[in-house]
């Protein structure tokens, strides 16, 4: 058996064996180790590391103002996994998650800049008055007039306040715009149903449309498919048709294919 080799730290002058559990990784030195023992190389690296301050503060690139690094203030971008950030970088391992550049006013007003910059192209606009005129005419010919309300104090967003004006602009109040909405939705349902149910039905299923459809087989209609004259039909064949109407519903709940189907 061959013995180890050994190796003496030039650190602290204690001999250990010449193995990557004792010595970092290094082709040039002798044995493929290090000079210096793991222990000595973390005592020097913790003495010489000083610890980088993560950033809690940003500067906007376009309005140089600085403002707290956070989602209220930044949108977040994700740089996918096998992008390369720098020119003689590697590709990144995983996907990385960063502030962009520009706050969230600037880029709402790069945003409204473009859609601009759009419009002109289009009608071929020169100025930014022509553009404000055609706005005016667009609004005219539609016949759309905004009225003005007196927003409460917690409608402090666009989306919020948007809302409010279109549950103003129905008729509704705001306090109880949910459950006036669901009357007049029950409403609208019950003067569009086909057949008359009785007044405590709010949610008409499948079976009871079956039932009224059965309920309300003429017997036009079976003549009308069985290329008859009314007078031929009899209450026999109708109740028939009830039952085959039945059965065929039956096998639909149980998910056979309509193209198997017999007809009679």
């Amino acid at each position: 058996m061959k013995k180890l080799a050994t190796k003496k730290c030039t650190a602290c002058n204690k001999s250990f064996p010449a193995t990557l559990e004792y010595f970092h990784k290094l082709k040039e030195g002798k044995y493929g180790v290090r000079s210096v023992c793991k222990q000595c190389s973390s005592k020097q690296f913790k003495l010489t590391y000083i610890p980088i301050p993560k950033k809690t503060e940003k500067i906007c690139s376009h309005c140089k103002e600085t403002f707290p690094l956070t989602n209220e203030y930044f949108f977040t971008k994700t740089t996918k996994a096998g992008t390369i950030v720098s020119k003689n970088g590697k590709p990144l391992s995983k996907d990385s998650i960063s502030f962009k550049s520009i706050c969230k006013k600037c880029h709402g007003k790069e945003g409204a800049e473009r859609k601009c910059k759009k419009i002109m192209t289009k009608h071929n606009l020169i100025s930014k008055e022509e553009l404000s005129e055609l706005k005016r005419n667009n609004i005219k010919n539609s016949g759309i007039k905004r009225q003005k309300y007196p927003y409460p104090e917690y409608c402090i967003t666009k989306t919020q306040r948007t809302r409010y004006r279109r549950i103003l602009d129905k008729g509704f109040l705001v306090e109880t715009y949910s459950e006036d909405w669901k009357k007049k939705w029950l409403e609208t349902t019950k003067n569009n149903r086909k057949y008359i149910y009785t007044d405590d039905v709010i949610k008409v299923t499948p079976a009871m449309i079956h039932q009224k459809m059965k309920e309300s087989f003429a017997p036009s209609i079976m003549a009308n498919r069985l290329r008859l004259s009314v007078k031929d039909i009899t209450p026999e064949i109708l109740n028939l048709q009830k039952k085959y109407l039945s059965l065929l519903w039956s096998i639909d709940k149980k998910d056979i294919s309509k193209n198997n189907r017999i007809k009679i």
